[in-house]
């Protein structure tokens, strides 16, 4: 039998080279399948706030049953011309956005500036303002950017009389929520960023017991058979 002693390392004490290669495999843990949930869950406790309703997305579950799971949100990213988010589901115009943000995101300006603006169109509007929005099948469906998305507005008078909103009114809110979408997107790429930073791969490394050779390769099973 032979000993042989290996030298083994943090994240942080491995040279730039060894570090990129354990980033990689960090990667694969810190940005695994699902790692937006969060934010989606976030996005569509923000979209109640301010009248929107996000449809649910379907799931598959073991025993064969299709149950209603995440908001349907999709999203691509995020290197590429073209990459986005967008969600389907109604919007009802019910004003009180912009305190409703202000208490919960008091200081996402971005935010702020949607609430407003939909807290200004439910003024100008005696009617109701609602909408319905659907994904498109046709030359974006490689993309899932805010784009993608119809967006259908229609206005209910006080007798429950529905009619097409102006041209001009459904741009107006159309352009409010492809914001959202492209807030979400933000939120998502930012999330991402947080995920992949060398710093949050050092943090998660450290607090999950890994370490390395000087190449970057794991070695923490080496030591995981020593105990």
């Amino acid at each position: 039998m032979k000993t042989v002693t290996i030298p083994v390392y943090q994240f942080s004490e491995l040279s730039e080279k060894a570090r990129e290669r354990a980033a990689e495999l960090l990667r694969n843990h810190t940005a695994d399948h699902h790692w937006w949930d969060a934010t989606y869950d976030d996005a569509d406790n923000i979209a109640t706030l301010l009248g929107i309703t996000i449809d649910r997305a379907s799931v598959l579950t073991k025993s064969g049953r299709r149950e209603s799971g995440l908001p349907d949100i999709q999203f691509s990213g995020f290197w590429s011309q073209g990459d986005g988010a967008s969600f389907v589901g109604s919007f009802s115009s019910k004003g009180g956005c912009d305190t409703a943000i202000r208490s919960y995101a008091p200081l996402d300006e971005k935010l702020l500036a949607i609430a407003r603006s939909l807290d200004t169109l439910h003024t100008q509007l005696s009617n109701r303002l609602s909408a319905t929005l659907t994904r498109r099948r046709d030359a974006y469906h490689h993309y899932s950017h805010e784009n993608t998305v119809d967006i259908n507005v229609m206005l209910t008078d006080s007798h429950g009389d529905e009619r097409t909103a102006s041209a001009e009114v459904e741009d107006e809110l159309g352009n409010v929520l492809r914001s959202f979408m492209r807030w979400i997107y933000g939120q998502l790429e930012s999330e991402y960023d947080h995920l992949t930073s060398d710093d949050y791969l050092a943090e998660y490394a450290n607090e999950n017991g890994y370490w390395f050779d000087d190449r970057g390769h794991e070695s923490s099973r080496f030591l995981s058979a020593q105990h």
